[in-house]
Parts: structure tokens; sequence; C-alpha cells
């Protein structure tokens, strides 16, 4: 890897001495009240410092920034901005993860413009996405390369919403000068940016995240992660996710210390370069999906011996349920390499609320259910003889947000160990929707229905169910994902994670369980990729519904094995079940097995 590695510490991640006390900030940054106000804080005191090296997917040179060259840049955008009447109106940043991706965004941030990440137009099916965003979002003004620009006749013709729009190669801007830019009284009110939600193409929804919503949750991942300007990281995850910009690019920025990103391209090629990077460069932090950690382990036997871990400190997990199995087969096979269990952070968060809700910093805590009891939404220890479950912790919410789970149809508090619905509170909880003020009012602004009347505290519906247990988070599973079967509620995820480790030709991480319409009652589906060149696949749905027999009590279930990558899956990595369930029905998924269809499709 072609970066600038600097000196290494000792193999623990021992913070050296003088270190500021971890997860404190200096006090001007701790009091700013906008994103802009922190970066020009940092360009003002730490201009040379080098603050973010981006590694492209090519092996070619990496680049790195000091922070008077990220101010520096982000003045020369907003400049041109300013120029173009963008203040307060959408800008779609339709950019490969890069640099130019971060000064467009700052950009955005510094002349008061909204910022609308988007995917980079490289499917039909994104191309299909963005022109839902450009649609909903209404933007006029699009910063993106010079190589996308080529294609701008063939993008217009799948998104015929960019035709209309005014395109800039954020690439190729003519030299502008930095005093041009004029400064703008900005509050934490400020809008700073739209983060589309990663659901439904035909229905977008643009969650309104303000200056003072971000730095809200900043500031709560610095704590949580117990970081100093000592810290290094390393991200792969996409620049147009939440957890990959605010997580992964955005909090550095806030922090002071030193972050390396490579894209999703460059891991996916080959995942174990993200645990060759992390022991190259000494980093102490870094994040991934659960399938993250799953294709690292399909490739544990190429990971160079030489490969040390033991500077990895806070091991991230989140954006998509986390799997005990993965997390422990994880940690024994990279222990040789000095990776310690107790590194693996668990955690939960969502786009309405910025990023982070909750999170559990001292590893994994597994708790063992009864399956029984579970099923009809109480929670008890699992007793010897009887079916139970295992579900994984996401911790405690982080300070400055509250958490509580309330029943869906009664709106009403659910006793601890109950399920309900996860209601979130808290400074991080963003605006609403872009545009759309009666669903913002029916999902922002929620209220409890307390003995004497309603709450006076406005919550955020998170349409997650799960429950409170000694203080732990639990997440169970989507509201409009769970399939009733004979009068018994199944959550998928279970379903799903009772086929883990099944077989080897079973893609782990790609199964997606849904219901469909058998006539008088509902069926339960199970889609499931399968490794290339996989054989005997009748032989092997069989032992796939015999499994779920046992599981389900004897239940029928249709089982269509279909080819690796098939499955829909958002920017993050997590099965869009509903969108499967629609591609099921549609036909478009092709199963490789003999299938005898009992659904709407027939």
């Amino acid at each position: 890897m072609n970066v600038d590695i600097p000196a290494c510490e000792s193999s623990e991640g021992a913070r050296p001495a003088g270190d500021p006390v971890a997860g404190e900030l200096p006090a001007p940054i701790a009091a700013a009240e906008t994103f802009v106000d922190v970066l020009r804080y940092r360009a003002a005191n730490q201009p040379r410092h080098p603050n973010l090296t981006f590694i492209p997917p090519d092996g070619g040179p990496s680049r790195t920034l000091t922070y008077a060259e990220l101010d520096g840049a982000a003045r020369r955008m907003a400049a041109l901005l300013q120029g173009a009447g963008a203040q307060g109106e959408p800008v779609l940043l339709l950019l490969p993860q890069s640099y130019h991706y971060l000064v467009s965004f700052l950009g955005c941030a510094y002349a008061g413009a909204v910022a609308v990440p988007a995917f980079p137009p490289d499917s039909a099916r994104n191309a299909e996405r963005i022109q839902g965003i450009v649609a909903d979002s209404g933007a006029k003004l699009v910063l993106t390369t010079a190589e996308i620009m080529k294609r701008r006749a063939e993008l217009t013709a799948r998104a015929p919403a960019l035709a209309t729009a005014s395109w800039i190669a954020a690439d190729r801007l003519a030299a502008a000068s930095e005093s041009e830019w004029q400064p703008l009284h900005l509050s934490a009110r400020t809008l700073l940016f739209l983060q589309y939600t990663s659901g439904s193409t035909a229905e977008p929804k643009g969650v309104m995240v303000s200056h003072g919503n971000l730095l809200h949750n900043l500031k709560l991942l610095y704590r949580a992660f117990e970081l100093t300007p000592s810290d290094r990281g390393f991200t792969w995850l996409p620049a147009f996710h939440d957890m990959g910009l605010i997580g992964g690019i955005l909090l550095p920025i806030l922090g002071g210390g030193r972050q390396y990103i490579a894209t999703a391209e460059w891991f996916v090629r080959r995942p174990e370069r993200w645990l060759e990077s992390i022991s190259a460069v000494r980093a102490t932090i870094s994040a991934a999906p659960n399938f993250g950690y799953e294709l690292c382990l399909q490739r544990a036997h190429r990971v160079n011996p030489d490969v040390d871990l033991s500077c990895w400190r806070v091991a991230c997990t989140g954006a998509e349920p986390v799997r005990e199995a993965t997390l422990e087969r994880f940690a024994e096979a990279y222990a040789s390499h000095g990776f310690r269990r107790e590194a693996f952070m668990p955690a939960y968060g969502l786009a309405e609320a910025t990023l982070m809700v909750a999170n559990r910093r001292s590893g994994p805590y597994v708790l063992h259910a009864d399956a029984r009891e579970y099923e009809r939404r109480k929670v008890v220890p699992a007793i010897v003889g009887r079916p139970a479950i295992q579900l994984v912790s996401v911790g405690a919410p982080c300070p400055g947000q509250s958490v509580s789970i309330v029943d869906p149809a009664k709106l009403r508090r659910c006793a601890e160990g109950e399920l309900g619905e996860v209601w979130v509170e808290g400074a991080s909880v963003a605006g609403g929707y872009w545009r759309q003020p009666t669903l913002s009012r029916e999902i922002f602004q929620a209220r409890i229905r307390d003995v004497g009347g309603e709450s006076a505290g406005e919550f955020l519906r998170t349409g997650d169910i799960g429950f409170v247990r000694d203080g732990q988070l639990f997440i169970c599973g989507r509201i409009k994902e769970i399939v009733i079967l004979n009068g018994r509620n199944v959550f998928p995820q279970d379903v799903e994670r009772t086929l883990t480790g099944l077989d080897p030709r079973l893609v782990e991480g790609g199964c997606a369980a849904f219901a469909v319409d058998a006539g008088e009652r509902e069926q339960l589906v199970v889609v499931h990729e399968v490794m290339p060149r996989s054989a005997d696949l009748d032989a092997l749905a069989e032992r796939i519904r015999a499994t779920l027999a046992e599981y389900l009590d004897g239940e029928r279930v249709t089982v269509a094995l279909v080819r690796h990558r098939s499955l829909p899956r958002t920017s993050s990595g997590k099965l869009k079940r509903l969108e499967a369930r629609r591609l099921y029905l549609s036909r478009t998924l092709k199963p490789r097995n003999t299938l005898a269809v009992h659904s709407e499709a027939s």
C-alpha cells in the first residue's frame, strides 16, 4: 500500500504520554455550532497536520491532505457555488469516493448549500435510485467528475430528472481564489445535507440533517470510541452512506486524528487488504457491517502471517444485524494475529438519528432467550432442553440520547423484556423528511401515551422492533418484515441466523426470509445465495427445509437458491428483504434449484 505510514505506537495501542483525556475535545470544538467552525478552527491551529489520506482503488499513489488544504479547497468550491446561487439549495454529489467527493461536500457546507450525497452512477439500479433522489430533492446543480460528464446523455436517458440540471466537473475546476468565498452566518439549525434512506427506489426519503444534528452525533461518537488525536482510523465504507461519511470521514476531521480512506471496490477486490492495511498503518479504529467481517473470514487463509492486529482497539460493527457467530469466528480466526474479542463494538443507529444511537464498548454481550416466549414478544432466559435463541446486544443508548420501547399499536411504553418499537429522543434526531411534512410529523414527532396523558417529548419512530434488558438494547427486526405463521410472530433475521454455517455452499449473510400470500395464510419463503459452481442444489434445498421445519415445528418453507450477489442490498451491504420479496414475486430472481412455488407469483 503506497501510503505515508507514521511512527507506530506500542503493539497494544497504548496512548502516548501526555495525550489528551480520551473522549475530550478542545473547548472551541466542543462549543462549535457548525461543522464549518470545526474545520476553520483546525485549519487555523493545525494547518500542516496530515489529516486524511485517500487511497485510490487502482493501486495508484495515495493523497494526504492537511487541515489547511481541506479548508482552502472547501473555500474555493464554496466560492463557485455561491456564484451559482446555491445557498439554501440542494446540490447533488454524483462522484466516486475520492478527495473531490469530500471537497464537494465541504464546499456545500461553506456555501450554505444543501449537499445531497448519491451513489456513483455505475449501474442501471443506481441510475434508477438517482432518478428518485433528484426528483424528490429538486436538485438543479450536480457536482460530478469529467469522466462521468462524458456519460451525461446516457445517464439522463436513465434518470430524466438530471436533464435540466447544471453539471460541474469538481475535478476540473479552474483555479479560483479562496478569498472570493463570502463567509455566511450559519447556525446549528442550518440544514447541512440530505441523507437518503436505503429503502425502496420508488419512495426515496431525504433525511434533513442540520449542522447541530451532525455535531451532536459526532461528539457522541468521539466519546463512545474514547478517541484522542493520536488515534488512527482506516475505512473503506462508501461516503454516500451515513456510516462512511460521518463515522469514516467527518469524525476524524472533528477529532484531529489521522484517517486512511479506501473504497468499497478496493475492499471487495481483496478483502484481506483491509486487515493488512490496519496492521501497516497501526490503525486503532475501523468499522464495517457484518458482511465485511464475513468476507475476511472467507479469506483468512490468504492473510500474511506477519499481519499484527493488536493495535485495533475499536472494531465497530453495525448497519446490519450483529451476528454473534460471525464475531466469535472472526475473533478465533485472528487471535493469532493479535486481535482481541473485546475490541468489538456492536452498535445501532439509523439515518433519521444522524448515525449512532447506542453502542457496547466492552465486546459482544449475548443473551440466550426462550424461543417460544420470544415469539410471543416476551424475553425470558432460556431453559435447558427447550428451544433457545441467541440475541446480541447493541449496547446502551449514548449519553444525550433517550431510547424507549413502545407498543406500536397502543403507543404505550413496554415493560422491560417486552418487545416493542424502538423510539429515540435527542439532539441527533434529524429535522424530518425533505418536503414530506405529514410523514415527518408521524415519524419524527411521535408521542407516548403515558398514564395521565401523552408524554411531553417528541420521539423518532424507528420502525425497528427491539427490547431492553439490564440496560442493554437488543434489535430484533423491522415491523414491516415480521412473518406471522399460524399465529406466531417469526422474525426473518432469526430464520436466516438458523442457517448460518449449515453448509459451505451457502453464502454467509446471503439469505433473505419473507412471507408471501398463500391463499388463506402466509407462507415463508427463504432465498439463499450459493457459492459459484455449487452442485446438488436440490438436496441442499431439502436440507434447508428440514432444518427450518425443526426450528418452525414442521412449518413448510419454500426455498430458492440463487447465484452469489443476486440479492438486493443497501449501500452499507444490508439486505433489502422487501425488495428481495418483490424481485422473487416478479420472477426476477432465478432459482438454481427445482422450485415448487407456493406464492402470489404462481
